[in-house]
């Protein structure tokens, strides 16, 4: 799914190479394509090709990105932002007040519209290019040596593909500046890589094919569309012998306990501003409904509420006390919806699956 780009890991390693080859990228003279882009000179009127085809999906998303960069542009002109410099030595700019309110849901969409398309154009970029075999190994050590050779390929590969590759530019709130993002062919071969990775990693933990299969239809019945194996691993503050499997949609990274199927986290990618509640009751109802869609069957009344808020930001946890405590050693296993004050999802944690 990939915005300004991944999320993904590498163990944790593999989460932590996308922005951190993205935040050292520089801004360069703007192309005619990323003028373009941004809205700042217009196409010609040329009859778009099939949009069902690789260069129609690649169209579609130049429009979609045109038309978000021309937002972001228009909203400079009459919203609120504030000039600052990057880490990287760039001028930045960084939306405040309404206009951050305004930017944020447009680019909560533009990224899931890009993804889609992406994965669309990923369907047919398999079907050319036939099935990829991937490599067995006799034991762990061999597979762990394959995946960080691949890890380490891809940290290489993905910084030269940014500034090579097939890309559009778009405004990122993360980075705060125009920054490429992966379409088409090069969108492709990254998720051509990270298939292979994900194999190797399932293979490793004896995870099939057929459970992440019943993950992912546990996800789509929350958040329809594509979703991505991105890692598995161990969550120690939890369950210390118990590893979790990451997936993630377009704006969101789902924790997933693959024996059961039960989604123990949901964490938006980017989260919603803060805003304050005249209703809490009405809040904690939301907080209700929700956990009844995320995790069905959970009984609350059987559970002590512990619920908390601060600025703009609101908490409903219920704990199941009459069970051990995690392994972290200060939590009880416990339910928790994090909500700001117009009811955005801001955290989901269900650990009462992991509770001994």
């Amino acid at each position: 799914m990939k915005r300004n780009n991944l999320s993904s890991i590498a163990g944790i390693l593999f989460i932590l190479i996308l922005p951190a080859c993205q935040s050292n990228l520089t801004i360069r003279s703007l192309s005619t394509e990323t003028k373009l882009a941004q809205g700042q000179i217009r196409p010609t009127n040329t009859p778009l090709p099939d949009p069902n085809s690789k260069a129609g999906l690649i169209a579609q998303i130049e429009q979609v990105a045109s038309t978000y960069n021309r937002f972001v542009e228009n909203e400079k002109k009459t919203g609120s932002f504030d000039t600052i410099s990057l880490p990287n030595g760039a001028t930045g700019f960084r939306f405040t007040k309404e206009s951050y309110i305004k930017i944020f849901k447009e680019d909560v969409a533009v990224h899931q519209k890009i993804d889609e398309l992406n994965h669309q154009y990923y369907q047919i970029y398999k079907e050319e290019m036939g099935p990829v075999s991937t490599a067995t190994f006799s034991s762990n050590e061999n597979y762990q040596t394959r995946l960080a050779k691949l890890l380490l390929e891809l940290k290489t590969w993905l910084p030269n593909e940014l500034d090579h590759g097939t890309t559009v530019s778009i405004y990122s709130l993360a980075l705060m500046q125009y920054s490429p993002l992966l379409i088409g062919e090069s969108f492709s071969a990254e998720q051509e890589k990270e298939d292979e990775i994900n194999a190797i990693k399932l293979s490793m933990n004896n995870i099939s094919q057929e459970s992440t299969q019943l993950d992912i239809i546990q996800i789509q019945n929350i958040e329809p569309g594509s979703v991505s194996l991105s890692d598995i691993g161990t969550f120690p503050y939890y369950r210390t012998d118990i590893k979790l499997t990451t997936y993630e949609t377009a704006t969101r990274i789902y924790n997933v306990y693959s024996q059961i199927h039960q989604i123990i986290e949901i964490l938006p990618k980017q989260l919603p501003p803060a805003a304050t509640s005249s209703s809490i009751s009405d809040l904690k109802k939301t907080a209700r409904e929700m956990i009844a869609k995320f995790s069905p069957g959970e009984n609350l009344d059987k559970l002590t509420s512990a619920d908390g808020a601060k600025d703009g930001t609101y908490f409903f946890r219920w704990e199941d006390r009459t069970k051990p405590l995690l392994d972290d050693g200060m939590n009880y296993p416990f339910i928790q919806v994090g909500l700001n004050g117009k009811g955005e999802l801001l955290n989901y944690y269900n650990t009462l699956p992991l509770a001994r």
